[in-house]
């Protein structure tokens, strides 16, 4: 039985591993995009994504 929860406590950090990749490669694309299309710091740019990826939540 603890096998089979090591097992799936193994196979939930994998995934988050790989979902946190996919999502920092993401930020990386929005920020390429940034740096390619708009001036100014990308924190204070008012496209979409550079609005949800870059400003800090309330």
């Amino acid at each position: 039985m603890n096998e089979n929860i090591d097992r799936q406590w193994h196979d939930v950090l994998s995934e988050r591993n790989k979902l946190r990749v996919d999502l920092e490669a993401l930020a990386d694309a929005v920020r390429r995009y940034h740096d390619d299309h708009h001036d100014g710091a990308a924190r204070w740019c008012d496209a979409l994504p550079c609005r949800l990826l870059f400003q800090p939540r309330l």
